[in-house]
Parts: structure tokens; sequence; C-alpha cells
């Protein structure tokens, strides 16, 4: 391939970089702005009072740190959040919440009970399922 070629390839690719990442930006800034119009920002400490009783405060708190990277600065978890749905965040992701969630309890991902298909994975759902769970497995 000569240098010109290169270059071509290079530039096409730069671009289709640029054209993706202003895509998935845009795409994140209307997801923010529609869950901001349509929704309470709750601070830290109302996020864990929200959750409470079924979230131990523990668990509320090492959860809203996990998703300051999903939602700072411009907004806030809050327990009602569709965290597949209402922004754009990896599908796969509330599994690897689920293993750290079980790595910081001492539990094994296998012995889980299946995870309710009807549930939406909000903060509130998916936290009150693992305390549940985390209670039926260590009594």
């Amino acid at each position: 391939m000569s240098g010109g070629a290169w270059l071509l390839a290079g530039g096409a690719l730069v671009t289709w970089f640029g054209a993706s990442y202003l895509i998935c930006k845009r795409k994140w800034e209307r997801a923010v702005s529609l869950l901001r119009d349509r929704r309470a920002n709750p601070s830290r400490d109302d996020f864990v009072a929200m959750l409470a009783p079924e979230v131990g405060s523990a668990t509320a708190l090492w959860f809203w740190k996990e998703l300051q990277v999903y939602y700072r600065p411009r907004l806030s978890p809050h327990p009602d959040d569709d965290l597949t749905g209402d922004l754009p965040i990896d599908p796969d992701e509330p599994d690897d919440w689920v293993r750290d969630y079980c790595r910081l309890h001492g539990l094994k991902v296998h012995d889980l009970a299946q995870w309710p298909e009807a549930l939406a994975v909000t903060p509130r759902n998916l936290l009150g399922w693992l305390e549940k769970e985390r209670s039926r497995l260590t009594e």
C-alpha cells in the first residue's frame, strides 16, 4: 500500500471514530436531559434514604459510587432509573455489579436465585434482590 493510501485509510478511520463519538455523546446528552426533566435529582443521602429499609446504607453507598461514572457531572442516580433503558449503559454492566457485590460479601454468583425477568433493572430492584439473596444465603 502506498503512503497516500495509508493516509486516506487513516483519515477515514479518524472520521469514523469522530462521528461515532459525536453520535454517542449526543445520545448520552439527550438521555440525561430526559431524565433530568422527568424526575428529581437526589443527593447521595436522599438516594440512600429512598432505598431504605430494603437496602442497607452500605450497599446503597457502594452502588452510588459505582454509578457515578455514568451519571456525573449533570445527573445523579435515582432508585427508579431503568439502568439498561434510561441511559445508554452497557447491558452487561448489571452482571458486573452483581459479581462485584458478591465479591464484596463473600457470595458466589452461581448460588444466587434467578433474576426475576419481569423486573426492570433499577437500583431499587437490583439492590433489593441482592440484599434478599445475601440474607437467604447467609442465614
